[in-house]
């Protein structure tokens, strides 16, 4: 497990390198790296085939050998599976998963199952977007909603959507606040798509049906004395 003091390095140098982005992506990554775990950190390290063992010199050659620019991105490890997620909602193309560091209450984002860019979105998101905003309106219903945004998004080179609810003035650039899991599990109880199992039930016949299937029968051959 990774001590206090690796945990703090590598997020510092991860964050150097998100200063890089542009203005409307980096809040929203720093967020997602500020939040994450010890457990959460050792896991995209592993699956990116980085060293724990960070450099505690600032000079930039020990940083870029600590986190190269080429490494996997959050989404694509959440994608894998190698991080611990919320989700509410899938189809073919994307999942939707409840944003731990949400703008408001039901802040869920759809991730393109392939890492692609913004302009390359699948149109399985967008509908899958369209899906989750509903759900919103019909289950969160404890505070009035004004309006869902959908708004697409690029972090770490991975094209997501946002979509979240306007209860007042929300919008893409206000504060974020993390949520605990508590919070997380119980709303994904109230928002996760709950699977319709169909049980075939055999048609009871009616009486006059019964007759007519009767008469249907082969008869058996007369009996001879």
């Amino acid at each position: 497990m990774l001590s206090k003091e690796q945990i703090k390095q590598i997020k510092k140098q991860i964050l150097k390198q998100i200063e890089k982005f542009p203005p409307e992506q980096r809040e929203a990554a720093k967020a997602q790296i500020e939040a994450m775990n010890a457990e959460q950190l050792e896991e995209l390290l592993i699956k990116n085939k980085l060293s724990p063992q960070v450099e505690t010199d600032e000079s930039s050659d020990n940083q870029n050998r600590a986190i190269p620019q080429q490494t996997q991105c959050v989404f694509c490890s959440i994608i894998g599976g190698q991080i611990k997620t919320y989700e509410i909602a899938r189809n073919s193309t994307s999942i939707a998963i409840l944003e731990i560091n949400p703008i408001s209450k039901g802040h869920t984002v759809i991730i393109p199952k392939k890492h692609v860019s913004k302009d390359k979105i699948p149109t399985g998101s967008f509908s899958l977007a369209k899906k989750v905003a509903k759900i919103l309106k019909s289950k969160l219903k404890e505070k009035k909603i004004k309006d869902i945004e959908i708004m697409p998004a690029e972090l770490f080179g991975h094209a997501i959507i946002n979509v979240f609810p306007v209860y007042e003035n929300e919008n893409i650039n206000s504060e974020r606040k993390r949520a605990e899991d508590k919070e997380l599990e119980e709303l994904q109880s109230i928002l996760k798509e709950k699977k319709v199992v169909k049980i075939k039930t055999q048609k009871k016949r009616t009486k006059s049906a019964e007759e007519e299937y009767i008469k249907k029968l082969p008869k058996a051959p007369e009996r001879i004395p």
